[in-house]
């Protein structure tokens, strides 16, 4: 498992601990959305994106597998991706291109 040095993982009972992260890093953070258990893909978006900085209805619920990894480094994530999933990650669509 990679361990982020510029960032850090939350799981489903660490929102409290997410929202502040992402608004403390506006002008430099991403984040990603991912499953524990795998997904079909891992979508990178800014800490900006209105899809990762309201507190999504379904992140926190008890049984949620899912789970956000942030870091100010776009790289160590891509590192994180392809050594944890074994993936690249997609950008989003509306907050994100490379």
């Amino acid at each position: 498992m990679y361990v982020l040095k510029c960032g850090q993982i939350f799981d489903h009972s660490n929102i409290a601990g997410y929202i502040p992260w992402l608004r403390a890093h506006q002008n430099d953070g991403y984040s990603v959305n991912f499953r524990w258990k795998g997904g079909k893909h891992l979508v990178v978006h800014r800490a900006t994106c209105a899809h990762v900085s309201r507190t999504s209805i379904n992140y926190g619920r008890k049984g949620d597998h899912s789970g956000k990894a942030c870091s100010t480094d776009i790289q160590e994530l891509r590192r994180w991706a392809m050594d944890d999933y074994g993936k690249s990650l997609d950008p989003c669509s509306f907050c994100h291109r490379f």
